[in-house]
């Protein structure tokens, strides 16, 4: 069974053994956002990393060009101690994640691809937005990202657009 949990120290090593699966790429929904893998390796660099994450959830100390967001990592309950996703909620949407990015983000790990994970967590995400008062809930994708196209209809998106390239779906929560 999938979980969601908040980011922890405790979890460095298997955050990392996550991160380097993807080999460089970009991580949606990670909160990485500019930091390199080798910006976070540093235990002191991690958990500042963490505490900002948990800042930002709390709306503070939010960049001007971010906006607020609840971060989590996915597990497998059967192996707490191994991350296999993220997956992030923002609060709100400013223009570029109305154009691009939507409320959530998420990415599974290479190896841990194809099991539902990322239906199951982005299942887990929507009671989070609800108690945040999101409703409803803009996910993209890219177009040719067949995978997260589905899981986001297999979860109620309901497809508004594609332009340039990206998948604009709604999830209505209420009508649920």
């Amino acid at each position: 069974m999938i979980a969601l949990i908040r980011p922890t120290t405790d979890l460095h090593a298997a955050w990392l053994v996550m991160v380097r699966e993807f080999h460089g790429a970009h991580i949606d929904g990670s909160g990485v956002m500019e930091r390199s893998l080798e910006d976070l390796e540093g235990a002191d660099a991690f958990a500042g990393w963490v505490a900002e994450t948990t800042a930002h959830e709390r709306g503070e100390r939010v960049p001007p060009e971010l906006v607020a967001s609840t971060l989590r990592w996915v597990i497998d309950d059967r192996e707490p101690t191994t991350v296999i996703g993220t997956i992030s909620l923002r609060h709100e949407l400013n223009d570029y994640l109305r154009r691009v990015g939507g409320h959530i983000g998420y990415a599974v790990r290479p190896t841990a691809r194809g099991r539902g994970v990322a239906t199951a967590a982005l299942g887990l995400v929507q009671q989070e937005c609800l108690d945040r008062g999101i409703d409803p809930v803009l996910i993209t994708c890219r177009d040719d990202n067949v995978a997260s196209a589905r899981t986001i209809e297999h979860q109620g998106g309901a497809l508004e657009e594609v332009e340039g390239g990206i998948r604009r779906s709604w999830i209505s929560l209420s009508q649920r």
